[in-house]
C-alpha cells in the first residue's frame, strides 16, 4: 500500500479545513476519544537518616496529630473513600459510554474529510441514536482484546488491529449489530495488518518533533494522524462517498484506464 499517498491525501482534506479538524478533534479529546498518557512517580525509598531528622522537630509533632487525627476518624474516612471511588466508577462508565459514541461520530467527521464532503462538528454526537450498537461494539472490541492480551501481549496487539475499523464501519453502517461490525473489521484487515501498522510507525518522527514543542505539535499531528487513517480505512473498504466510485474505478480513472 503506498502510504505516501495516503498522507498526501489527507494533507489535501485538511487543507482549508485544519481549524475545523482542530476544534473536532479537540472535543473527541475531551470526551474521552483521544487520549495521552502520562505517568510520574515519588521517590518513595527513603532512608533510616531520614526519619532520624525528623526527630523532636516540630515536623514530627504534626505527623504525630495527623496520624492521632486518622485513628480516631478513620471510619468516617473510609466512608469518604468509598464514596468517591464510587462517584469514579460511575464517571468512568460513563465516560466510556460517550467515548464510544463520539468515537463513531469522530470517523465520520474524518470519513467526511476525506472524501470532500463538508464535515461537521455535529456529526461526533450524531450517534447517540445508535449508542447502543456503538457502546456495545466498543465494549466487544476491548472485551476481545483484553482476553487475547491474557495470552500473550502480541496476540492482543494483533487483536487490537483486527478490530481497527469498527467505528469506521458503524459510521458508515450504524444499524450493525456489534458482532457484525466486528466481523466486518476482521474481513477487511486481513492482509492490512501490517499496512495499518506501517502507516501509525510512519508518523514517528512527528510524534517526537511534538514531544520536543512540549505536545503543542499534536494539536496539528492529531487531525492529520486521523485523517490518514480514515484515508487508510476508504481503500481497504474501496469505497470512496464523494464521488460515488469504488477507489478502484478512482485508481484507473487517475491511470487513464
Amino acid at each position: 500500500m503506498d502510504l505516501k499517498a495516503i498522507r498526501s491525501h489527507a494533507r489535501q482534506s485538511l487543507s482549508g479545513n485544519w481549524v475545523l479538524a482542530i476544534i473536532a478533534s479537540l472535543v473527541a479529546s475531551i470526551c474521552g476519544v483521544t487520549t495521552g498518557s502520562g505517568s510520574g512517580s515519588l521517590n518513595l525509598n527513603f532512608e533510616e537518616s531520614d526519619f532520624e531528622s525528623f526527630e523532636g522537630t516540630e515536623l514530627e509533632g504534626f505527623f504525630n496529630e495527623i496520624s492521632v487525627f486518622i485513628e480516631e476518624n478513620l471510619a468516617a474516612i473510609l466512608g469518604f473513600v468509598g464514596i468517591f471511588a464510587a462517584i469514579g466508577f460511575v464517571m468512568s462508565i460513563a465516560m466510556f459510554f460517550l467515548s464510544s459514541i463520539v468515537s463513531v461520530g469522530y470517523q465520520k467527521f474524518n470519513l467526511d474529510l476525506v472524501d470532500g464532503r463538508h464535515p461537521e462538528i455535529g456529526s461526533l454526537f450524531s450517534y447517540f441514536k445508535h449508542w447502543k450498537n456503538a457502546v456495545l461494539s466498543n465494549l466487544y472490541v476491548t472485551v476481545y482484546v483484553f482476553l487475547w492480551t491474557l495470552l500473550c501481549v502480541i496476540p492482543g496487539i494483533i487483536a487490537e488491529y483486527r478490530y481497527a475499523m469498527v467505528p469506521y464501519i458503524l459510521a458508515e453502517k450504524p444499524y450493525l449489530t456489534p458482532q457484525q461490525a466486528l466481523d466486518e473489521s476482521k474481513t477487511l484487515m486481513q492482509g492490512n495488518k501490517w499496512d495499518l501498522f506501517r502507516l501509525q510507525f510512519s508518523f514517528i518522527g512527528w510524534m517526537m518533533l511534538c514531544i520536543l514543542s512540549c505536545g503543542i505539535g499534536f494539536i496539528w499531528l492529531i487531525p492529520y494522524m486521523n485523517a490518514s487513517y480514515a484515508e487508510f480505512y476508504r481503500r481497504i473498504s474501496g469505497t470512496r462517498r464523494s464521488s460515488g466510485f469504488t477507489f478502484q474505478a478512482e485508481e484507473q480513472i487517475e491511470n487513464g484506464g
